[in-house]
């Protein structure tokens, strides 16, 4: 099998970075040989027809895409770092730090952070003036939560490489994780300029604009994501948020039924949408609540919708019950435990002014919390 792949694909490329990117001539032969020998063909159907495959398969096909490249860079560059550990084969220092760093980036694609940073701290090592290793740990640092960290090394080196990718990159993420969407532009503009209508780097532009509340620039950014063909959905999501925080619920609206129409059971257009049911004037809490139960129990923005809809009905112990679910999955979360507060001081209020036997007691009072643009805008990805 290996001997079937390998005449397709042993050819490298320089990318605009400077570091070894492996090209595949023909994906889809690939593919063929990899699939057959494991009986994949008959689980997914996979066909070729004239060096075509069948849109439903692209899927499939791309998986696999990424799978023989990250095969590939990991293979070579152990087999790389080993023999040149061994003294068996000579390589320059640049070679065995884009080793070592190569190593850590699938690493870090397999979710192994802890293994990826002690690749990428082995190629500063052997030259701690890497800006290439340096961008790299920053970016591993940024993936673990420690954006100041990251923050550092990406300005390091940005430093001894101004036109560094890797680190703008990076460097514009950690700014938009503190909130500083002013300073993470500059970054993104940078970028830009260099890879116009790149994607990713679109979908940044326009959470910076978001995180800014420049709203009317971020809608010409989803213009631009729309003629780079970005997934429409995604699109969709990002015009829905620009136009609830924006206060213009109806256009909001409008942008999630587009999702809604397509899939159904969307998670985060269901959570907006549930959100502003409960919020409008008079409140549709029974339909909201309705949508609310939908949502997916493991994700916070969807519990803080579901805890804000059951205190807005005067049902203490179903908000309690939601709020320490979030507060098991975020021990720490500020809103969880201020709301959690509120909602205990009210119904200790409320069972203590009871009068029992007495027909037609008022209802429980609603306990009111408050879900910010902010929170939203962290909580759903946008695009990357």
């Amino acid at each position: 099998m290996v001997a079937g792949v390998s005449k397709y694909f042993f050819r490298f490329e320089v990318n605009p970075s400077g570091a070894l990117s492996p090209k595949v001539d023909n994906y889809e032969k690939v593919a063929k040989v990899l699939l057959l020998p494991l009986s994949v063909s008959r689980r997914v159907n996979v066909t070729i027809v004239d060096g075509k495959i069948a849109s439903a398969q692209q899927r499939v096909i791309k998986r696999i895409k990424d799978i023989i490249v990250l095969i590939f860079l990991g293979s070579t560059s152990c087999l790389l770092f080993t023999l040149g550990g061994l003294g068996l084969l000579s390589l320059s220092k640049t070679h065995k730090v884009k080793c070592a760093v190569y190593r850590g980036t699938v690493l870090a694609a397999s979710k192994n952070l802890k293994g990826a940073l002690v690749a990428i701290k082995q190629a500063l090592e052997i030259d701690p003036n890497s800006s290439f290793a340096r961008a790299y740990l920053a970016d591993i640092q940024r993936m673990q939560g420690q954006s100041q960290l990251a923050l550092k090394n990406a300005d390091q080196a940005l430093k001894d490489e101004p036109s560094n990718q890797v680190a703008l990159r990076v460097r514009s993420q950690a700014l938009l994780s503190q909130n500083n969407p002013k300073k993470a532009l500059q970054s993104i503009d940078k970028l830009l300029q260099r890879t116009p209508g790149h994607i990713p780097t679109l979908w940044m532009q326009a959470r910076a604009y978001i995180q800014k509340k420049d709203f009317d620039k971020a809608l010409t950014v989803t213009t631009a994501l729309s003629k780079a063909k970005a997934d429409a959905i995604s699109i969709h999501l990002a015009e829905a948020l620009i136009q609830y925080g924006n206060g213009k619920v109806d256009e909001s609206k409008k942008s999630l039924d587009r999702i809604l129409k397509v899939n159904r059971r969307h998670i985060e257009a269901s959570t907006i949408n549930a959100l502003i049911l409960a919020n409008q004037s008079p409140p549709k809490l029974k339909e909201a609540l309705k949508k609310a139960r939908k949502l997916d129990p493991k994700r916070i923005i969807s519990l803080r919708v579901k805890a804000h809809i059951y205190g807005l009905k005067g049902q203490y112990d179903k908000t309690l019950k939601v709020l320490l679910k979030i507060l098991k999955l975020a021990p720490k979360d500020a809103w969880a435990t201020a709301f959690k507060t509120v909602c205990e001081n009210t119904k200790k209020s409320y069972e203590k002014s009871r009068m029992p036997n007495v027909a037609n007691f008022n209802p429980p009072p609603p306990v009111k919390s408050h879900i910010s643009f902010g929170q939203l805008l962290q909580e759903i990805p946008l695009g990357f």
